[in-house]
């Protein structure tokens, strides 16, 4: 099944560490019919791993609602990955 990544603001690229097969912003993902957010959040190596996902408070927006970890992907769904950041 492919969904449509739209942004992944803050969430920084992976290219320049060597991890030159994350998703990139704008491009078609195919991930496994029944998939998760956590399960395409797990193909992002900077994000570290699962457990520290909590920590880091990653917002994930699946066709423009806010959606857990366990939410399931369906073909087609929009999704934006968000780190809040502030700044002063």
């Amino acid at each position: 099944m492919k969904i449509h990544l739209r942004s992944t603001y803050a969430v920084g690229s992976s290219v320049g560490a060597g991890e030159s097969d994350a998703p990139m912003p704008g491009s078609r993902v195919e991930l496994a019919p029944g998939a998760t957010v956590q399960d395409l959040l797990e193909r992002f190596p900077a994000l570290g791993p699962a457990e520290s996902y909590d920590d880091i408070m990653i917002h994930v927006f699946v066709n423009g609602r806010l959606r857990g970890f366990d939410h399931r992907l369906e073909p087609g769904d929009v999704v934006d990955i968000h780190i809040p950041v502030s700044g002063g």
